[in-house]
């Protein structure tokens, strides 16, 4: 459990066991100055009740709230400048400098090298299968991390505080903000992962054809703040697949490098 105090007086606070209504004796208590944060963490009271006051413990001059709300020990918690206590909440605001986007190709052969007639296949590209972890959202800077919901990548989150410069975010704000992440955006994320293309090609006996599907993911950039810190986010919004002009090749060696290579791999795959 974190409390943020975001009141202007330095605010003294106690937890006490869930089941308790006396409030006599607590079980923690402790004092956060304005702006600060204090911690308190004992995984043996899995919930917990908390009053906050200022002034002290015992000779407060205001009471701020009562011991009867329950809070999780996993909780963070604001006491806000109207002081009200309530639980710490990521905000998640949508930058208006526009959007990214991430590309990657889908490569596949129709090998009709021992055909002697026209062949009509029917291709699918689907975005899941194209994009990896690795190759779809590694950054060169290195200080962006991925995240998911439901087995699909969501976005990026940065590691680095644009607000302090080159202080890395808490493991606790990257957790509340993925969740936060998870929980807006679970059903986009979804739908564009699952997405498919598909069409009927006539292809041409006697050569290697290379049909190449490129993918490209729109990504919205936000800005997440959580207890006072702060970084950039992004999430899937939409994918759109393009077909390139299929080509067709004579043999192996007329290949092009890149497709050489994906060649060999397609047939270790297999």
């Amino acid at each position: 459990m974190r409390i943020k105090n975001e009141y202007n007086e330095t605010v003294y606070w106690r937890a006490f066991k869930k089941d308790d209504t006396a409030y006599l004796l607590g079980l923690k208590q402790g004092s956060v100055n304005p702006g600060k944060i204090d911690t308190w963490r004992d995984d043996s009271f899995p919930e917990i009740k908390v009053e906050a006051k200022t002034g002290d413990i015992v000779f407060y001059k205001k009471w701020l709230a009562s011991a009867g709300q329950l809070f999780k020990m996993s909780d963070d918690l604001v006491i806000t400048s109207n002081g009200e206590l309530t639980l710490a909440q990521v905000k998640l605001v949508i930058s208006d400098q526009g959007s990214i986007s991430e590309k990657r190709s889908d490569i596949q052969f129709v090998d009709l090298r021992n055909f002697n007639t026209e062949v009509e296949r029917t291709i699918t590209s689907r975005v899941s299968q194209t994009f990896s972890n690795t190759e779809s959202f590694e950054r060169a800077t290195g200080h962006e991390q991925t995240w998911s919901v439901g087995g699909k990548i969501g976005g990026t989150l940065g590691k680095k505080d644009e607000a302090g410069g080159n202080a890395e975010v808490s493991a606790g704000y990257t957790d509340k903000v993925t969740d936060a992440l998870k929980t807006s955006s679970q059903t986009v994320v979804t739908s564009v992962w699952e997405q498919s293309w598909s069409d009927k090609l006539r292809l041409s006996p006697g050569k290697i054809h290379v049909l190449e599907v490129v993918w490209t993911l729109t990504l919205s950039r936000g800005t997440a703040t959580y207890l006072g810190e702060r970084a950039s986010y992004t999430v899937v919004r939409s994918a759109t697949p393009n077909l390139l002009r299929p080509s067709a090749f004579d043999s192996l060696e007329k290949l092009p490098a890149e497709y050489r290579a994906r060649w060999q791999q397609a047939q270790i795959a297999a």
